[in-house]
């Protein structure tokens, strides 16, 4: 049991309110770059162009996919512009090649595995803690604020924290502290 959303979020994310999630796992890391391509290539499944690339601040207007996005650094780095089918695809491909049931989380699962047991606003603590962020995650900071502008024209960043988290953009998955249950990058880095 754990206390789910929020009462100062979006809409949807009220009230707060006490949700029973049973039992399950999760992966401790993001999906990588090298484990989606291994799928690809196995299954051949096509990827829609669906994506609308957005560089810190930069236009929207132009499509990619998977293997296309500006962001592809290395096969270390998550994968990005996913369409929910291609995860559940992908999902199933991994199910059957390990023989183990393997499905996206369920909105509680998320919340609950971010949450991570911890009754603080975030999972390192609260506001006036935000400079742990850093620690924890791959956040718009002073490092970003920096040297965005030299990797992407016209990029910038916002809402900047008030630490340095060494990274511009997208980071290697599993560079920084893992949460209180061992999963890693659940704030930060990549929209999930």
């Amino acid at each position: 049991e754990f206390f789910m959303g929020s009462d100062r979020g979006k809409p949807d994310e009220q009230p707060v309110r006490k949700v029973t999630v049973p039992a399950f796992q999760i992966g401790k890391y993001e999906v990588t770059v090298a484990e989606f391509s291994k799928f690809i290539e196995d299954t051949n499944y096509e990827m829609p162009d669906n994506c609308y690339q957005y560089v810190l601040g930069g236009p929207r207007d132009e499509l990619a996919s998977w293997n296309t996005v500006v962001y592809k650094f290395s096969d270390y780095h998550p994968v990005v512009c996913l369409p929910q089918k291609a995860a559940v695809k992908y999902a199933e491909w991994l199910s059957e090649k390990t023989g183990k049931p393997y499905r996206l989380p369920t909105e509680a699962e998320w919340e609950y595995t971010v949450r991570a047991g911890t009754s603080s606003r975030f999972f390192f603590g609260n506001e006036n803690e935000a400079s742990k962020s850093c620690e924890y995650a791959n956040v718009s900071e002073w490092y970003a604020a920096d040297k965005s502008g030299e990797l992407f024209e016209n990029a910038y960043v916002r809402d900047v924290e008030e630490c340095s988290d060494n990274e511009a953009t997208l980071a290697m998955v599993g560079l920084y502290k893992p949460n209180p249950f061992g999963v890693y990058d659940l704030v930060g880095n990549v929209m999930e």
